[in-house]
């Protein structure tokens, strides 16, 4: 049954196709949709090689961003080495110029050991940048005459210098005994130059103000009171104790606030107080400090969390309040 349905639809089929063919209106129709179907094929193509080129383009463009992306990361990179070699050449100068202020004050220390030593000994050296053993010097009489002398300290020890006699002379036995006591005078100031270094080493322990010990690692003055003058400092370890007269806060202009123990330590490096015992800090509540770092803009208080505040705020010496509780 349905095998003879289905010819029976063919062929009904096969007559509809006949009619269509024969009449004429009807081959029209399908010649007409098949211009239809050749004008759509072509305007297709012509879309299809519209968005290949649209993609070209887009490619092209896309490709041209990265290029320029990668010449601004150059571009920056560059930037970068160069601030980078800045600083370097920055910190380089910094230490330099301390380097020369070190100086300036141990000139300046060694001219008035000097000048003391001319006043009491009436004997004004002369060094002798050639000859590290030769000593000169010239004495200075009541009657303000100059006379000068030299010895070669390496043909004869500190007690030889200051008992050598001269061989008698035409001069006299006052001119002798005036000599030696020329001689003794510089065998004391043989000496006298042996102990200076020793002097020397004592005098490099007098500490030089605590702000000027804190520029020099590149940090702030103000991180600390005012009164806070009295210090210790280990060259070697490099830790530094500051003794506060009392419990203090010091506040800053913008308003923050520390707090100190009358007893701070730390340990000091270019840029950073590390280590840090006896100092707090107002966040939400009062905190420990541990340590202090700055750049060029910032200072950074690691207190359990890294807080970061303008660096000139922390740039002018301030007073403390005193407390009664740290």
């Amino acid at each position: 049954m349905g095998e003879s349905f289905d010819i029976q639809n063919l062929i009904s089929f096969g007559d509809d196709l006949i009619s269509l063919l024969n009449s004429k209106n009807g081959f029209d129709v399908v010649s007409q949709s098949f211009d239809h179907s050749e004008a759509l094929h072509f305007a297709c193509d012509e879309d299809f090689n519209q968005i290949q080129e649209s993609i070209k383009d887009c490619k092209k463009k896309t490709e041209e961003a990265y290029s320029d992306e990668s010449a601004r990361d150059d571009e920056i990179e560059l930037v970068a080495d160069e601030l980078k070699d800045l600083k370097a050449q920055w910190a380089s100068t910094d230490e330099k110029r301390q380097s020369l202020k070190r100086k300036e004050r141990d000139d300046l220390r060694a001219e008035k050991k000097l000048s003391m030593y001319a006043c009491v000994t009436k004997v004004i050296p002369e060094a002798d940048v050639n000859d590290p053993f030769k000593i000169s010097a010239y004495m200075v009489d009541r009657e303000k005459r100059v006379e000068k002398f030299q010895l070669e300290t390496n043909e004869m020890s500190a007690y030889e210098s200051c008992n050598k006699k001269l061989p008698p002379s035409d001069h006299g036995q006052r001119e002798r005994v005036r000599m030696d006591q020329i001689l003794n005078k510089v065998g004391s100031y043989w000496l006298g130059q042996k102990a200076n270094k020793q002097l020397d080493s004592v005098g490099d322990d007098i500490n030089k103000p605590l702000p000027e010990l804190l520029q020099e690692f590149g940090l702030p003055v103000g991180i600390f009171p005012r009164d806070a003058t009295n210090y210790e400092f280990n060259e070697h370890t490099k830790k530094l104790t500051v003794f506060i007269p009392s419990i203090c806060e010091v506040g800053y202009k913008d308003s923050s606030v520390l707090r100190f123990t009358t007893t701070v330590t730390g340990f000091l490096e270019k840029g950073k107080l590390a280590d840090v015992e006896g100092m707090k800090t107002k966040l939400m509540i009062w905190v420990k400090v541990t340590s202090i770092s700055v750049d060029s803009s910032k200072i950074h208080f690691n207190a359990g969390v890294k807080k970061s505040r303008r660096r000139d705020a922390y740039e002018v010496l301030r007073d403390g309040v005193e407390i009664d509780k740290f």
